[in-house]
């Protein structure tokens, strides 16, 4: 809000003070009852609101909100959702214009016993329920690769038996992972691995852990070190594609999922490394005990 508008509240604030004093018992409640709707009214309208993919569409925004943009791919289990990851996808806002978070889906390979997805979700859309530069979905991965994307080339011009390339479908996107130096160092001791490459989805991936590793073509990626780490070893690539920034993050919030899961199985708090609304889900869905 600009001075001028803040001097005006503060005149009129001053002014009403002195009619109170004047007829406190005619206009004391009135004055109470303005100035708590003026407070209600610039605490609601200073928060943003995530962005949720599927009302993008709805509304026809896709387009306009993709077109020319940098978009951060953030995936993994996400269970739970806690302030190390809140960290890593507000961060990444330095390098992107927005942030696509994505929990892994259904049990698989990776982790076969996995907190439920509506759980999983509900933990990711709270969190972000004022950030107006994360997007949101609860889209499965095939869904969001046919939103997003479109055949690289014509099916015809794709020799039998190989996997379908995607681009990005709208003009000038660029999709970008977020990893941290863990999954960057596992990456790099395998450059065959067709990570994040973005092949069309087979059916039996369409809603997998794999699913959202192949449902975007990434540009690039962002890796997160920890306590200053040396990562010149990875030479500034990835599975032939460039890393566009190395980030550090707080050290306070690098607790890991796993280890969230045993201080609930022991009874310790978690309060300092998850968010309140993730806090309430735990307990109120008795989870991890």
């Amino acid at each position: 809000m600009d001075k001028k508008g803040k001097s005006t509240r503060c005149m009129f604030f001053f002014h009403s003070q002195k009619l109170s004093k004047a007829k406190k018992k005619e206009e004391s409640p009135l004055i109470k009852t303005f100035f708590c709707f003026l407070a209600l009214f610039f605490s609601f309208t200073s928060l943003g609101q995530a962005l949720i993919l599927e009302e993008l569409y709805k509304e026809g925004n896709l387009s306009s909100t993709f077109s020319d943009k940098k978009i951060g791919y953030f995936i993994g289990s996400f269970d739970p959702f806690h302030k190390g990851h809140e960290q890593l996808a507000l961060l990444s806002l330095t390098t992107c214009d927005y942030v696509l978070v994505c929990p892994y889906w259904n049990g698989d390979s990776f982790h076969k016993k996995r907190t439920a997805l509506t759980v999983r979700l509900a933990m990711v859309f709270k969190t972000f329920a004022h950030h107006e530069r994360v997007i949101v979905t609860k889209w499965p991965p095939w869904k969001v690769q046919k939103m997003l994307t479109r055949p690289k080339t014509l099916e015809s011009d794709t020799p039998q038996g190989e996997k379908e390339e995607r681009a990005p479908a709208f003009s000038g996107t660029k999709f970008i992972s977020i990893l941290g130096s863990d999954a960057a160092r596992t990456l790099k001791k395998l450059p065959k691995l067709q990570f994040k490459d973005g092949i069309t989805i087979p059916q039996k991936f369409a809603s997998h852990s794999y699913g959202n590793i192949m449902a975007l073509p990434l540009s690039g990626f962002i890796v997160f070190q920890r306590n200053n780490e040396d990562l010149t070893f990875l030479k500034g690539n990835l599975s032939n594609r460039p890393i566009l920034a190395i980030l550090s993050y707080d050290p306070i919030q690098e607790i890991s999922s796993t280890q969230i899961r045993k201080c609930l199985n022991k009874h310790q708090s978690i309060k300092s490394v998850v968010g309140d609304c993730v806090s309430e889900l735990i307990t109120s869905h008795k989870l991890y005990s």
